[in-house]
């Protein structure tokens, strides 16, 4: 009963938290949520470039081209680059 429902809760809880809150049989994976919030024109943060605007994305050789107000255009692993923490979300 009670004891059962505990142990279960303490074993999820110490499952997502190794696994940073994913849980495959209900979430979507961090990349397959990048895939779907990030397209042509999407603001994104760099920790060392700032703020820039998303120009293009080529899905299959995994590569994303992001320009920073500084006028200066940058490649980018996709969707490595966010999932490693580079690049965010504006």
């Amino acid at each position: 009963g009670r004891e059962q429902t505990l142990d279960f809760s303490e074993r999820l809880h110490e499952y997502l938290f190794k696994h940073d809150g994913y849980c495959p049989f209900t979430d979507k994976s961090p990349a397959e949520e990048i895939y779907d919030n990030v397209g042509e024109g999407t603001v994104v943060t760099h920790k060392k470039f700032g703020i820039g605007q998303v120009t293009k994305i080529d899905r299959k050789a995994q590569y994303i081209f992001v320009a920073f107000n500084d006028g200066g255009e940058k490649k980018f692993l996709f969707p490595g680059a966010f999932t490693a923490g580079f690049l965010s979300l504006e």
